[in-house]
């Protein structure tokens, strides 16, 4: 009978928190919740619960240091909540892309009532989106005290944005 190697094992537990915790306190039964293979159970079984917890969170920090990338002024924003924030969020998440994880982050932000810049927000959904243009009124917030506008404009493999302020 085949089943899970030991790197799919391995990647799984990496990226899955609870599944982290399940191994920790028993591994034999995390191996079978998992289906590894007979081969390799073994060696699954005997692998180190804290240098696992180390390398899921240099994993983490790594998602983290690119969510902050491509989200700046929502996590400056967070400011000492931001890896916390993260690290629960990315506990239940694994993303399909950097972009989708930042979004995925924001949203989770945003669900739970965190202030999200919605810029930032809008330009990841469009960056994720088939659409040619969109355009977004924005809230009028400090900076911008005057309505304005965001458009995106898709021209081949190029995202053009721009910000349009209505006003004197």
């Amino acid at each position: 009978m085949s089943g899970v190697d030991f790197l799919t094992a391995l990647g799984r537990l990496l990226r899955d928190a609870k599944l982290r915790e399940d191994f920790a306190r028993d591994a034999a039964l995390a191996a079978e919740q998992i289906g590894v293979a007979e081969t390799d159970r073994a060696a699954f079984e005997r692998l180190d619960v804290i240098g696992l917890e180390a390398q899921a969170t240099v994993l983490m920090r790594k998602r983290y240091r690119t969510a902050q990338r491509r989200l700046p002024r929502t996590c400056a924003g967070l400011n000492q909540r931001t890896w916390p924030s993260f690290a629960n969020y990315a506990r239940g998440a694994w993303p399909a892309s950097e972009a989708t994880d930042a979004l995925a982050f924001a949203e989770w932000l945003l669900a739970r009532g965190d202030a999200v810049d919605i810029e930032e927000i809008n330009r990841l959904r469009f960056s994720l989106g088939t659409r040619r243009i969109a355009i977004h009124l924005l809230p009028r917030k400090g900076a911008l005290p005057l309505p304005a506008g965001q458009l995106f404009m898709r021209t081949g493999s190029r995202i053009l944005e721009y910000l349009i302020r209505f006003g004197w």
